[in-house]
């Protein structure tokens, strides 16, 4: 299997090295039936890594239920009632530049769930960093509709809130 040369990570974090989440916290958390955070997980495209970084902030700070891009359109599903768009604004999103070297353990994630094509995983602790970028979470924002669902525990919407990026 070819490697690319570069891989980007998006992070709710600013680290010097990046390492599977289980690594850092001792806990195990499965995002789906594929993906858990015994590893760490990177992507060919930029985009992607901005968007999962920006996933994996709001999970830290609030509870995420799901969480899907589609073109312009951000799909986020909570439980929690106080998530706003303006809280959004006050998100942390780093997107690492990773060169991708023989000893990293790299290997396809064909996750079949996340429909990402061009993601990478690894069990390794990763140092080879280009560059670490804050991203501007109001500026990328404002490229998306966004809409914050509230559910409860069966799924069932309780409330609707769109919120469109048109005001910039």
């Amino acid at each position: 299997m070819l490697l690319p040369k570069k891989l980007y990570h998006g992070s709710a974090y600013r680290h010097t090295e990046l390492m599977p989440g289980f690594n850092r916290t001792g806990s195990l958390v499965e995002w789906d039936k594929t993906e858990n955070n015994k590893f760490l997980y990177a992507t060919a495209d930029r985009d992607s890594a901005i968007e999962l970084g920006f996933a994996s902030s709001i999970e830290k700070k609030f509870y995420l239920d799901r969480f899907k891009s589609s073109g312009r359109m951000l799909l986020i599903e909570t439980p929690d009632k106080t998530l706003t768009v303006s809280k959004l604004y006050e998100l942390d999103v780093f997107l690492y530049d990773i060169i991708v070297t023989v000893n990293d353990g790299w290997v396809k994630n064909n996750n079949q769930h996340n429909g990402i094509t061009t993601e990478f995983k690894t069990p390794k602790t990763i140092t080879s960093i280009e560059k670490c970028e804050k991203i501007n979470v109001r500026e990328w924002l404002s490229n998306f509709d966004v809409q914050i669902k509230t559910v409860n525990q069966s799924q069932e919407s309780l409330r609707s809130d769109p919120a469109k990026f048109m005001d910039w």
